[in-house]
């Protein structure tokens, strides 16, 4: 049996429910104007030993089919896309934490072709992309490791160092 007082409870959790769905709602639906998409790089902020240079290259080729409104009167429409990427990254020693410099620069072509009104027509593009700088710092937990040296398990024998080459560990 409920007596008064608990339907009074109940009642006052069912508006602190509603009043919360309610400012939750409001949130998600007016606070989105503020969000900033986020690059969350897999090991961007890992520890790197000081004076070590990356160089890094990719190529990327993508082919196929075009699709449009059938109301459009295009048909046939075919692409190839060709993208490649040339980036440099140093690491350096930031006030004593490990910290990494990026440069990336991408180049792109794409060419399209296909019936326009049952006229063959045809795109090319190519061009360098927008060039990305980054500095990634970190403030924490990441102290610098010295150049050439890499942080040694626990009980290993300190006069190892990092070869870089075959066996990470070489006497």
């Amino acid at each position: 049996m409920i007596d008064g007082r608990n339907r009074g409870k109940i009642k006052i959790s069912v508006a602190r429910l509603v009043v919360l769905v309610g400012s939750c709602g409001t949130i998600a639906l007016f606070g989105t104007g503020i969000v900033k998409a986020q690059d969350a790089e897999p090991r961007s902020y890992s520890n790197t030993p000081v004076g070590l240079n990356f160089l890094i290259a990719g190529a990327l080729y993508s082919q196929g089919k075009l699709a449009f409104d059938p109301d459009l009167s295009v048909a046939d429409a075919n692409f190839h896309s060709k993208t490649g990427l040339l980036a440099y990254v140093r690491s350096f020693d930031f006030v004593g934490q490990s910290a990494k410099f990026d440069v990336i620069v991408p180049a792109s072509s794409f060419a399209a072709w296909g019936l326009v009104d049952a006229q063959p027509r045809q795109r090319e593009m190519a061009g360098l992309g927008d060039p990305r700088f980054r500095v990634s710092l970190n403030l924490a937990g990441a102290p610098a490791i010295g150049e050439g040296l890499c942080a040694l398990p626990a009980g290993s024998d300190r006069r190892r160092q990092y070869s870089g080459f075959g066996s990470p560990w070489a006497v």
